[in-house]
């Protein structure tokens, strides 16, 4: 299979947007999560389609490398920024994926793999001085399953 750019080129947000009322107008009850396209050799090109702000909300996006990330949470206009280090955003690059996706919980051992981890705890991953960092539990919280984690919709509490 051809490789492709990883990050998409900036017309690809139309893409997204022109799916995302496609789908809305032919399919209302089930928001599209992935675009697949078949080229003519037969190689299949799959791209994400982010799901739609909700109104009022910044777009969630990150740095090419994951080492920064802008996220808004339910209601939120103003994204909240995130640094990680190259481990951590290692493990923020599996969790984006699922989330893309649209199968958002990821295996805590995935998470150590993803980052190159001889370490079996994702939190541990996200030890920081004095604690754990900022993200640990406010961006990543755990996932419907057991030993999973997810990037959340909503702060916790909410």
């Amino acid at each position: 299979m051809p490789s492709h750019p990883e990050e998409p080129p900036p017309p690809f947000e139309e893409l997204q947007r022109l799916v995302r009322l496609f789908c809305a107008h032919y399919a209302p009850h089930a928001p599209p999560r992935t675009l697949e396209i078949i080229l003519a050799d037969g190689d299949r090109l799959r791209l994400p389609v982010a799901p739609t702000p909700k109104d009022g909300q910044a777009p969630r996006r990150h740095s090419e490398d994951y080492r920064y990330v802008w996220w808004t949470f339910n209601g939120e206009s103003i994204p909240r920024e995130y640094q990680f280090n190259s481990a951590q955003a290692a493990a923020v690059r599996a969790l984006w994926a699922g989330w893309e996706q649209g199968a958002p919980d990821v295996q805590g051992a995935a998470l150590c793999e993803a980052a190159e981890s001889e370490g079996s705890r994702a939190r541990d991953l996200f030890k920081a001085p004095g604690g754990v960092h900022c993200g640990w539990g406010e961006l990543i919280q755990p996932g419907h399953l057991r030993g999973t984690y997810r990037l959340a919709e909503s702060l916790p509490g909410d």
